[in-house]
């Protein structure tokens, strides 16, 4: 038995040395095909402003989804905008909107999502954190206990983080969204990216220089079919793997 090449990454940086597109092709016969690509664009202190997947359909490449980003002068993430293909052009899916305190703590966010003609709050999805008593407050009980168990074990107003960590995603199973939480003790480059079973890469959440401190971002999966996925997060060479399970 031998080992035999199925799939290829390409990766194509700028003049910094950031990733600005990811090329995924399978091997057929003797000839490599194209599959998937990423598309990234950053603005002039290297946050993420862009974050573009696209398939290959046989003859050209078709939107996936579309993912925006807009960052205050304190490079916090303030606004996460998500747009789908459909048909012939891109529609709003979702949006994330953050604020901060005065030392580039999350104060609050509001997850809404697209309905036809306007923004409506996803049940769950806006918090805020109460400084005085070192917990986050939400809207339902679900966000406040998941929050009260992964996050606040750690003191964010004194960023007291001394470990890299990867927690299991709220929730699991899903349908379509979930939640992945992870923390960096220093400031460091964080990558965290999504694959299917057999390897691929199907969407990149995080590729930015991040502050110490917990994070969390939203996957939404509306565009992929049911199954098990991984989350793998990599940062200043700690690296971890966590399973999700999509049921449609």
């Amino acid at each position: 038995a031998t080992w035999e090449i199925v799939a290829r990454n390409t990766y194509t940086l700028d003049a910094d040395g950031y990733v600005i597109m990811d090329l995924h092709e399978v091997r057929s016969g003797s000839s490599w095909e194209n599959q998937y690509r990423a598309t990234y664009a950053y603005d002039a202190r290297h946050n993420t402003t862009l974050d573009l997947q696209e398939k290959w359909d046989g003859t050209q490449w078709v939107g996936i989804d579309q993912t925006t980003f807009t960052f205050d002068a304190n490079d916090n993430a303030t606004l996460r905008l998500a747009k789908i293909w459909q048909s012939t052009q891109w529609v709003n899916r979702s949006r994330t909107t953050s604020t901060y305190t005065t030392g580039n703590f999350l104060a609050s966010s509001s997850y809404e999502e697209w309905n036809t003609n306007a923004w409506i709050k996803s049940p769950y999805a806006f918090y805020t954190y109460d400084w005085t008593n070192d917990r986050f407050e939400a809207d339902g009980c679900e966000v406040s206990m998941y929050y009260s168990k992964t996050l606040t074990d750690v003191n964010q107003h004194a960023a007291v983080v001394s470990t890299f960590a990867l927690l299991q995603n709220y929730p699991n199973p899903f349908n379509p969204g979930t939640t992945i939480a992870y923390s960096i003790p220093e400031r460091s480059h964080v990558l965290l990216k999504i694959y299917d079973v057999l390897g691929r890469n199907v969407a990149t959440l995080v590729n930015d220089t991040e502050n110490a401190g917990s994070h969390t971002v939203r996957l939404d999966a509306s565009h992929l079919p049911s199954g098990v996925y991984i989350a793998r997060l990599q940062s200043a060479g700690f690296v971890k793997a966590i399973e999700m399970i999509l049921m449609k």
